[in-house]
């Protein structure tokens, strides 16, 4: 068995149930299961005792139509965390998230999974390849629910399915991957303790796309996760879901609850302790997540560039994390844009806006007085363009220890610009931050006068600006501006990345772009040079894109 794997039998051994006669039903029967390199450690939890909400985040899921803004080049292969928690809201929204159509395309997603009996449900399990080379129906609940809200095309189609098996809400890493799926700005985020069985689903009715970790609570066996993949005329939710019967495991679709007939369906099921052979759940209450802002579905042209670019990456392998975004607009498109990343010389970005900050917030000195200040024998104007142009260290590291001599509130500063994972001290963002900060520089972030000095910085043509992102300059019409900010490392972390901001004349005045690419060797070990070949395989299908719009 390969080195990792784990298998349904292991699985068991480890939580002690193979031989006690314990029932695993549908997920977590209250174990935190961790998987690490060469097996699996179990910490059991006693009590299904929520704790507060926290963040997270979808982008629409981009399918596929290889048609052609340019041929997939390079070979080579996929790899590279801050939890924040806040309070749970008491009384979700009432605005709906899904269109009729997304909602209809969610419950033909979940209907492809239903398995009537144990072994279609093995192989259900199985197909959708949360654990190499194997998988069950005692346990799929986590990797089931988001394989149909992605198949559905509602989350992102980058997301890992292994992540969400044996998910506990609990632990601090879960927590980051539930931020990173459903972050609390597309997503409401809702908990009671309250049971299933009495909780009022007349006054809080689940919808279409809820998300749900139902907890086991006392004398509850098992902790869940489900999908909601239709309501029906009559109000009455459904989901297509893996449980226990007499008979064996099944995936099948079945009704929550009706609110016409209190006391019918699964949830009454699940918390009748006449079923205990079966497994019981929901006693503890539930978290559920929620759609609450409208899902953009990508066009069809939106559809072919994703097609395209994942081909490069499916070819060359590696880690990707990778934007492409208007501003003032949307992601156009987004893998994995809200992981912590190392961008390498990206990070000075951030770290030049917030030099500029601090300058602008000291009254009554204007700007080019200041930027003839400075540390450590050069002025800030100095310091700037050798970091930004030059991508040089040592002045880089002038410039963040004064931030930190003179005690500026670097975190505050970045929350205020919508950057949550960004520490320019540990040199760590988000392909997310970086857009999001490109595009605040490019518009009121900083004052007018400070705005210009970095972008000007940020437009100087050095040699090799016509590598990685530069590529797109070709494509360019008259009277575009390219700005960017690249970065390498070529020992032990081996990464290429790039971010660049595009203007473009356009016919209502300008259209902008962030293009944002951090590409990292991964286990397989990519080798430097695939890596910026497959970049300038992915400018090349962003420039055609451009064109076309």
């Amino acid at each position: 068995m390969p080195v990792g794997v784990i298998t349904r039998r292991s699985f068991l051994r480890l939580l002690g149930l193979g031989s006690a006669g314990c029932f695993l039903s549908g997920c977590l029967p209250q174990p935190v299961v961790q998987a690490s390199g060469s097996g699996a450690t179990v910490a059991v939890s006693e009590t299904a005792s929520p704790l507060p909400s926290v963040t997270a985040s979808p982008f629409p899921s981009q399918t596929a139509q290889a048609t052609g803004f340019g041929k997939a080049a390079a070979s080579a292969t996929p790899s590279p965390l801050s939890p924040t928690q806040t309070a749970v809201p008491e009384q979700p929204p009432s605005q709906e998230g899904l269109s009729v159509i997304q909602q209809e395309r969610l419950r033909q997603a979940a209907q492809n999974y239903i398995a009537e009996d144990e072994q279609s449900a093995i192989q259900v399990a199985r197909s959708l390849g949360y654990i190499l080379n194997d998988g069950h129906p005692a346990s799929v609940c986590g990797p089931l629910s988001l394989a149909i809200l992605r198949d559905a095309g509602l989350v992102s189609k980058y997301i890992d399915l292994h992540d969400f098996w044996l998910l506990n809400p609990r632990d601090s890493r879960n927590i980051r991957i539930l931020e990173h799926t459903f972050p609390h700005d597309e997503f409401l985020w809702f908990e009671t303790t309250q049971s299933i069985a009495s909780f009022d689903f007349t006054a809080f009715p689940l919808k279409a796309g809820d998300f749900l970790y139902l907890f086991a609570g006392d004398p509850g066996s098992f902790e869940h996760m489900l999908v909601v993949s239709h309501i029906d005329q009559q109000g009455r939710a459904y989901a297509v879901t893996n449980f226990n019967t007499p008979a064996g495991y099944v995936i099948e679709e079945v009704m929550l609850y009706d609110p016409a007939q209190p006391g019918i369906g699964k949830f009454y099921e699940w918390t009748d302790r006449k079923n205990s052979l079966l497994g019981l759940t929901g006693f503890g209450g539930f978290r559920l997540w929620r759609f609450q802002a409208p899902v953009a579905d990508p066009t069809p042209l939106e559809r072919q560039l994703a097609d395209e670019i994942d081909q490069v990456i499916a070819q060359t392998g590696g880690n990707w994390y990778l934007i492409l975004r208007e501003v003032d607009g949307k992601n156009i498109y987004a893998r994995r844009i809200r992981e912590a990343i190392h961008p390498a010389s990206v990070i000075k970005l951030p770290i030049a806006m917030l030099t500029m900050k601090r300058l602008e917030m000291q009254v009554g000195k204007d700007l080019e007085s200041l930027l003839a200040q400075g540390v450590d024998g050069r002025t800030y104007a100095q310091l700037l363009r050798a970091m930004l142009v030059d991508s040089e260290e040592e002045a880089t590291e002038s410039l963040l220890n004064e931030l930190r001599r003179v005690r500026f509130d670097l975190t505050s500063v970045l929350r205020s610009w919508k950057a949550e994972t960004t520490d320019v001290i540990q040199r760590i963002s988000s392909a997310r931050d970086l857009a999001i900060l490109f595009e605040g520089l490019y518009g009121n972030y900083l004052l007018p006068t400070s705005r210009e000095v970095l972008l000007e910085l940020l437009s100087v043509y050095t040699p090799g600006d016509d590598t990685r992102l530069g590529v797109l300059r070709q494509y360019l019409p008259a009277g575009s501006v390219f700005y960017n900010k690249r970065g390498t490392i070529t020992r032990e972390l081996m990464t290429a990345s790039d971010c660049a901001l595009v203007v473009i004349p356009a016919a209502a005045g300008k259209r902008a772009f962030i293009i944002g690419a951090y590409s990292f060797q991964g286990q397989a070990r990519v080798s430097y040079e695939h890596l910026v070949a497959a970049m300038e395989a992915i400018a090349n299908i962003i420039g055609k894109y451009l064109l076309l719009l």
